[in-house]
């Protein structure tokens, strides 16, 4: 059965009992935003009473080794940002999600239709599968589509059906969108899918992320469930303010 967005909006609720039990994601009531300083990774900020924390990290690299060493400074914005703060004038939102995480779902969309809305913002996205085999998989494919131009059909594949991806499924998505399918099968599982999952899980921890999803736009993050209309005010706010201090 195919998933609509007022399914999905239904299933974010579900979502945020997954943020307790990975490290307490909050909620913030109305639009007003007041934001606190964090001090790692320096030069950042997150909405205030928003707890993110190192210590529930372990979450990260749930079946995707890695051995990645944690950046700092510059070397993290390289990371999370592919670059710096902003490409010719853009704001950058890195977003950390997993196909699984209901809210994920969610969040995705509303990252599409800002996008869509303010072509001053890019959106660059980490896999962090941390649900499980099906979520290795379908991170796998995420960046096997990314390799051939084709993460934006993916995207919407996987977010719109609640089927469970499987090898079969995924050489099905890459046949039916013309893709040089040996070579998606190939980056399923090559050295160069394994680096970026690795790269990005160790972003991830370096943000200090309790679960997914995690957001880092422009200085300030944010873990777990953000209203559509405060992610637009938060944006509005990044794109009249300094880029972090690590990634000038």
């Amino acid at each position: 059965m195919g998933v609509t967005r007022r399914n999905l909006l239904v299933l974010g609720g579900a979502a945020l009992g997954y943020g307790a039990l990975a490290g307490g994601f909050r909620l913030w009531p109305g639009s007003s935003l007041a934001f606190e300083p964090v001090l790692e990774p320096a030069g950042f900020r997150r909405i205030a009473g928003q707890g993110v924390s190192l210590a529930n990290a372990g979450l990260v690299g749930i079946g995707q080794g890695g051995g990645v060493p944690l950046p700092t400074g510059q070397g993290l914005c390289n990371l999370a940002f592919e670059g710096a703060k902003s490409d010719q004038g853009r704001l950058a939102i890195a977003s950390f999600s997993d196909f699984f995480c209901p809210y994920c779902r969610v969040l995705d969309m509303q990252l599409h239709d800002l996008v869509k809305d303010m072509p001053e913002v890019r959106t660059v996205w980490h896999q962090v599968p941390l649900l499980g085999r099906p979520s290795q998989l379908a991170a796998r494919g995420a960046l096997a589509a990314m390799e051939q131009g084709a993460f934006e059909a993916y995207q919407a594949r996987l977010t719109r059906t609640s089927f469970v991806p499987t090898p079969a499924y995924l050489r099905a998505f890459a046949s039916e969108t013309g893709l040089d399918t040996d070579q998606f099968m190939a980056s399923l599982n090559d050295a160069e899918t394994q680096a970026k999952l690795a790269r990005s899980a160790a972003a991830f921890r370096a943000f200090g992320f309790a679960g997914t999803p995690g957001l880092v736009v422009g200085r300030t993050l944010v873990n777990g469930v953000i209203s559509e209309r405060d992610l637009r005010v938060l944006v509005a706010d990044e794109l009249a303010g300094p880029a972090p201090e690590a990634c000038v």
